[in-house]
Order: C-alpha cells, then structure tokens, then sequence
C-alpha cells in the first residue's frame, strides 16, 4: 500500500463528551517536537477552535456514542488541509497547556465517571499568548537539532534560530510539572527525560 508522505503541523482537539453534549471544547497546535522528523512535542500554544472542526469532530464523536475525555489528532499541511491522525481517550501531554487557561479535564473526568452532574464548563477562547513548555524535551529538540538531519528527506530547523527560541522565555509561557515549592519534582522529570532520550539515540554495545 501507497500513501504520500505528509509534511505539516500537528494540532490537537479536545473536550468532554457527556450525555448532555460535548463540553470544554478546546484546541492547540504544536510548535515544536522532541526530534523534528516527528515525535512528542516540548512545546505547544492554545488555538481557537474552527468551527468546522468542531462540527465534524462532534459529528464522529455522537456517532460513535463517545463518552469521557477525548484527543482527536489532526496535521495541517502547507496548504492549510487538515488530516486526520487518531482519536485518543486521553488529552496530550498538554495537560499543563489546558489548565493554564481554566480547563480542569482531569478533576472533570473522575467527576464524569463518579456520575456527578457537570453542568456548564467553559470552552478555551484560543488564547495563543498561552503557551506550554516541557523543559527536558526542550533540551532534547535542541541536541536534537545540534546532531542534525539523519535524512535530506526531511526538512530541518536551524541550528541559531532554534538555540535562540529555545533559551528564551517570554510571559505567557508556562511549564509542565512545575509545582511552586516542588522544584525538585521539575528537576527530576527533566533529567530522566534527558537521559531517557539519550540512552534510546546511543548505539549499542559490541558484543
């Protein structure tokens, strides 16, 4: 089987699907991945959500009698065409990007599943001056970035650009597992995330 190849932007929609309807609707697009040929992102913005998506995104969702939390994962490719990826019982790990602007899936979840009437939830406005960032994988798409290409396939970012976005931090950003008076649990998950993602690029012992 054939299929083209997609170069694109991955966004995420998400929401809670509830006998009363779908509710805290929300979207966001990645900016950057841990390896830029594709994989996890380090960092990502709010988005508005277009209406269109929304509307087929509720459409699938009733007809397959959905219920709970919910990811659907899109690609936006340079011409603006969105493609479907995958329909997840779960959010991103933009967890910390959703309750930055006031959506509390988790707490709404084992509410839901406890049978608590949720009523009214707010939707995301799409604020983009909202944006989340894992601090280990941050470090990882940099040496990524460093090591270079391992294809000519595959388009690559700037080595000065990068190192520049990277380091610099402005307000609005925010950090995953940043807890005030818990800096040793950000300081673990960066390190083990580090490591994690160097042990898997070294290339095994000769036997």
């Amino acid at each position: 089987m054939v299929q083209p190849r997609l170069q694109g932007i991955g966004e995420g929609v998400f929401g809670l699907a509830t006998p009363a309807g779908i509710l805290a609707w929300s979207a966001h697009r990645r900016i950057r991945m841990m390896n830029p040929a594709g994989s996890g992102s380090s960092a990502c913005v709010s988005i508005p959500l277009d209406d269109q998506v929304r509307d087929q995104a509720e459409s699938m969702l009733t007809r397959l009698k959905w219920s709970g939390l919910f990811m659907l994962e899109l690609l936006r490719d340079s011409d603006g065409t969105r493609w479907f990826v995958e329909l997840n019982g779960r959010a991103w790990g933009s967890m910390a990007l959703a309750r930055a602007v006031g959506l509390e899936y988790p707490a709404w979840a084992v509410a839901q599943a406890f049978g608590e009437q949720l009523g009214s939830l707010p939707s995301s406005t799409g604020d983009e001056s909202v944006r989340a960032r894992h601090l280990g994988r941050e470090i990882v798409h940099l040496l990524a970035v460093i090591r270079g290409p391992r294809s000519t396939a595959i388009p690559w970012p700037s080595r000065f650009r990068t190192i520049r976005e990277v380091l610099s931090w402005r307000q609005g950003d925010r950090a995953y597992n940043w807890r005030p008076g818990e800096f040793a649990l950000l300081l673990e998950d960066t390190v083990s995330t580090v490591f994690a993602a160097i042990r898997r690029t070294r290339p095994p012992a000769a036997s």
